[in-house]
């Protein structure tokens, strides 16, 4: 017998209109096994659905979008997805070597494992075409045993090929040779212009190599020696770097190297003007670290597994803009609902993942504001599906050169704090002919039943009370059912 099981959520939001660059608005996350998810910050309020296909992301994301927020294409470290989740004709063999067919089986379906190993960038001189820069993990000459990133690459990926559906054009083409750090890798628009700034940090000493991206094409710009020596504890270490939202400021953070703050000029791309905060591991096992700034570009928030941290970057001394948040509840979920990696969504809230196989994500939903009034709120974004190996996608600020650099207008269920709520009352569940929707006492508005994409298959305006809807026709599947008031 059909069966179609239902998640209900209430849903009391406004509907206003915001028409920035919307080229970060889709999130592609998780295991394919476990029904990876979707967040698509179009929808209002934001919707986080599974996703078909055998297309699995890890830690290694790096996704684009067009100007209007639909989804282009995402890549996983090691292959290039469509936007219907499926590998391009052509999308495979990224990063394609020695280290990927023997120490990973040439299996693409496992993803990369550094959070900021791959970007995707607009091409400058193509309206439809899009460069995916991207490092390559090798065996050193000298000790097979031993892995490094001697090489930095760019494929090419053309949407207006395959019905626009998108292919590879170039792939593995190999722009700089060089000893590079795993993960770090970050962009950032020039000033009023079509053409970035690529940057990623040496693995060896303190040096930052600068990339311009331009109509005609990738070259190194500089690299520029500048604060402390990179420990040796760098090569094991997780962490993030970012440039802030008003493109004004560059991070660069891991739990053994601490806290690195520069002022850094769009139109030179040189860094300037070092802060440090000095940053001791809890423990040995304390091994991944993370960070993110606010989106007013004051605040920076730390991770460090167990931990929340906010730095306030106004103080001239970051110790003394150093504020404790919150710690780790204690809950266990599948595994431990740590604080692993987090994220400034379009939304304005800062949405913080777990390490490994959780059903929740953590939010700050006030990150301009100092101290605990940020609002941190532990698993109050409960997933569809288990979300294992925590990231999010690796995106460069769009919106650096316009007033708003996120749209507050996007709103959670109920404007607070949850994605999905059970405040509905929908039965039988599963069902296979007909459901019935208790609405909230008093309350009038639009009710619609969504699949497991997001897709709109029944909607009605303007109801209340109770409602019976008919599901003979709809396909076996998890749907969602949501009322907006």
């Amino acid at each position: 017998m059909k069966r179609i099981f239902i998640i209900s959520s209430l849903l009391l939001s406004s509907i206003l209109v915001f028409s920035q660059n919307k080229q970060d608005y889709i999130w592609p996350m998780g295991l394919h096994w476990n029904g990876g998810l979707i967040i698509d910050f179009n929808k209002k309020p934001t919707k986080i659905y599974g996703r078909n296909g055998d297309f699995t992301t890890t830690r290694t994301i790096a996704t684009i979008s067009d100007s209007l927020g639909n989804l282009l294409f995402y890549c996983n470290g090691w292959a290039i997805a469509n936007k219907n989740h499926i590998v391009m004709p052509d999308g495979l063999g990224i990063n394609d070597g020695q280290y990927f067919q023997e120490y990973w089986d040439a299996d693409w379906q496992l993803g990369g494992l550094a959070r900021q190993d791959m970007i995707v960038l607009p091409d400058p001189a193509e309206a439809l075409g899009y460069y995916i820069i991207h490092k390559i993990w090798e065996f050193r000459p000298d000790n097979e045993e031993i892995f490094s990133m001697e090489k930095l690459k760019y494929s090419y990926v053309d949407t207006g090929l395959e019905n626009g559906l998108g292919n590879v054009t170039e792939k593995n083409v190999t722009f700089f040779d060089g000893n590079l750090q795993a993960g770090f890798l970050t962009a950032i628009s020039k000033p009023d212009s079509k053409d970035y700034w690529i940057l990623n940090p040496s693995l060896l000493d303190n040096r930052y190599y600068l990339w311009s991206l331009t109509q005609e094409g990738i070259m190194l710009q500089d690299s520029q020696q500048i604060g402390p020596l990179a420990s040796e504890e760098r090569k094991q270490t997780l962490g993030d770097a970012r440039f802030s939202p008003d493109g004004t400021q560059y991070a660069y953070f891991n739990l053994h190297d601490g806290l690195s703050l520069f002022d850094f000029d769009r139109a030179t791309g040189e860094l300037s003007n070092l802060r440090r905060l000095e940053w001791d591991p809890l423990d040995e096992f304390n091994w991944a670290g993370g960070i993110e700034f606010s989106p007013n570009s004051r605040f920076i928030y730390i991770v460090n597994e167990y931990e929340v941290h906010q730095v306030d970057t106004w103080e001239d001394d970051l110790d003394a803009g150093l504020e404790f948040i919150a710690e780790w509840d204690g809950f266990i979920d599948l595994d431990r609902t740590l604080f692993f990696a987090l994220a400034l969504g379009p939304d304005c809230k800062l949405y913080v993942r777990s390490g490994s196989s959780s059903s929740y994500m953590h939010t700050i939903h006030n990150p301009d504001k100092k101290g605990t009034a940020c609002n941190f709120i532990q698993r109050d974004v409960i997933l569809p599906n288990i979300s294992s190996a925590g990231a999010f996608p690796n995106v460069p600020r769009f919106r650096v050169d316009e007033a708003e650099k996120c749209d507050s207008s996007i709103t959670m269920v109920n404007g607070v704090n949850v994605f999905w709520r059970r405040d509905l009352e929908v039965y039988p569940s599963p069902a296979s002919e007909y459901v019935t929707i208790d609405l909230p006492e008093n309350k009038k508005g639009a009710v619609s039943i969504s699949d497991m994409h997001g897709q709109v298959v029944w909607q009605q305006e303007r109801l209340s009370g109770q409602q019976i809807v008919d599901v003979c026709e709809l396909p076996a599947g998890i749907y969602t059912v949501d009322f907006s008031a």
